[in-house]
């Protein structure tokens, strides 16, 4: 079974390998669109991070049929809003966040392994949608030290292009920890309050739904004890304390 199993999985590779061709890498990849939307210039960041291909932007009319180019625009009539259309060079979305969608939906169709630069698909014919009601989100923990509260910033920003553009995320969730400040006035808080509200920045650029949430028990580090909150039992000590929970 498992020896079966295998040998499905290595033809269903090797028959998908023969469907998708490339054109040649492109040391410069030529973006058009009537507007500079938010997502050319993600586009552009995620390339760049994976390619040594220069990214020209450009707002005059292009040939869907010229080598390393695509013709890139946001069509409002299109329902649902999240809609996108790929046919080969052309990508198209029904709002910035379906535009976001298409164009990630074309990179993970793109070859970055041959060489230093990207190469193009051939012939791909893509109409894709998400369902608008649903929370695709993410938490960022931005407490406890975790990475998303001590990262530099412009990495935590690289990730949310990715995860706008390549992960069709839509939401981000974070917190303000209070519990680990001992007043209003700490320092420390008001660097974390506007490190939280850059990452939310951020995300509106994105087109990502924001979230702030605050857990109702919580209080300042140096609360009264008469007023902190009863540890759970833990006899056997299996529970991580946070020293300023």
């Amino acid at each position: 079974m498992l020896w079966g199993s295998m040998m499905m999985i290595v033809f269903c590779l090797l028959r998908t390998a023969k469907t998708v061709t490339f054109q040649e890498p492109c040391k410069e990849l030529k973006v058009v669109s009537s507007s500079r939307y938010e997502a050319l210039d993600v586009f552009s960041s995620i390339v760049r991070r994976r390619s040594d291909t220069r990214v020209i932007i450009e707002d005059t009319n292009g040939d869907d049929t010229e080598r390393c180019s695509i013709n890139v625009d946001i069509e409002n009539q299109l329902q649902p809003s999240e809609w996108f259309h790929i046919k080969n060079n052309s990508i198209k979305g029904g709002n910035g966040r379906g535009l976001f969608y298409g164009l990630g939906a074309f990179l993970k169709r793109c070859d970055f392994h041959r060489s230093d630069f990207i190469s193009l698909p051939i012939h791909i014919n893509i109409t894709a949608t998400t369902r608008n009601e649903t929370m695709r989100a993410i938490y960022f923990a931005t407490h406890f030290n975790n990475w998303y509260q001590v990262a530099p910033l412009d990495r935590i920003v690289e990730y949310m292009e990715e995860l706008a553009m390549l992960w069709y995320t839509n939401t981000i969730v974070v917190t303000v920890p209070v519990f680990q400040y001992n007043s209003s006035q700490d320092p420390n808080l008001t660097t974390m309050i506007s490190r939280v509200a850059a990452i939310l920045n951020a995300a509106h650029v994105l087109h990502l739904d924001r979230a702030l949430v605050f857990p109702p028990n919580q209080g300042y580090k140096n609360r009264s004890s008469s007023i902190a909150f009863k540890p759970f039992p833990d006899p056997n000590h299996v529970r991580v304390r946070y020293v300023g929970a």
